[in-house]
């Protein structure tokens, strides 16, 4: 049993149970100590940040039609500031400094917005289908007609 635990499956002030499960002083107190601690609602191998999700996932973020859309109208908006007052640090205090100022801030919540989505909807994909790929792992392949 104590093969099978690992080091994320404990919290914090186990150490000592664990300390004396493996020095061969194991106690009940101590191994009920460190089953006790482990959390049932914590996956390791789920996604724990945006950055963990496979590449394709995080790329389709520049992809998606709505933040290229908010990046071709903060693009327009920066060419004509440029155009007008030579710089865009001129034009802040312009309409068109603050029609640029007001798609940065739209585009950058547009982004968060859609990492969040799909952050959430890729651990809820995750929770929604491990179960099933480790029972199919599991089972005898010849047994699920899978060639």
């Amino acid at each position: 049993m104590i093969r099978a635990m690992k080091p994320y499956n404990l919290r914090r002030g186990t150490s000592e149970a664990v300390d004396t499960a493996f020095l061969g002083l194991t106690s009940e107190d101590a191994l009920i100590s460190i089953l006790s601690h482990q959390s049932r609602f914590i996956d390791p191998r789920a996604p724990s940040k945006y950055n963990n999700l496979p590449k394709n996932k995080r790329a389709s973020l520049s992809n998606h039609p709505k933040i290229t859309r908010l990046q071709q109208m903060r693009d327009t908006l920066a060419m004509e500031a440029r155009e007008l007052y030579r710089s865009i640090k001129k034009a802040a205090s312009t309409k068109i400094g603050e029609l640029k100022a007001k798609a940065d801030t739209t585009l950058r919540v547009a982004k968060k917005k859609l990492k969040e989505t799909t952050f959430t909807g890729a651990r809820d994909n995750f929770f929604a289908t491990i179960d099933t790929i480790e029972i199919n792992k599991q089972l005898n392949p010849s047994l699920l007609d899978i060639k």
